[in-house]
């Protein structure tokens, strides 16, 4: 277990303190509990710690998969590598150009976690 997580300390501290905000509801007859935001927390605690991994996995194996087939064609039976190292090499701009084209697809993978409600739970 990675001690230097905070999730490690978080977690039982939010459960503990839902329970601690629940038995004073009960026990002052109050209404300040509101179930259905348990079931939401809940919800989307349980869709980031299942959807998160499964999404990004899914998601890297297409992703490599289809730039394997794209760079490394088929040509007359014989796979054909058409980008490798022979193509382009160390060259610095090749570097720097993967370094913002990395950044951009962050980007715009972030914002989708942002806009649709599914990655969201994921995020």
């Amino acid at each position: 277990m990675d001690f230097t997580n905070p999730l490690v300390y978080g977690v039982p501290c939010f459960l503990g303190l839902i329970l601690v905000e629940l038995t004073y509801s009960k026990a002052h007859n109050h209404k300040l509990y509101n179930w259905k935001d348990l079931g939401s927390s809940l919800f989307m605690g349980i869709g980031s710690v299942i959807l998160a991994p499964l999404i990004k996995t899914i998601s890297a194996i297409v992703i490599f998969n289809y730039l394997y087939e794209l760079c490394n064609p088929i040509v007359n039976g014989v796979r054909t590598n058409i980008l490798g190292y022979q193509s382009f090499g160390y060259a610095w701009y090749v570097w720097v150009a993967c370094q913002f084209l990395d950044d951009f697809t962050y980007y715009w993978f972030h914002r989708q976690n942002h806009m649709v409600r599914f990655l969201w739970a994921a995020h």
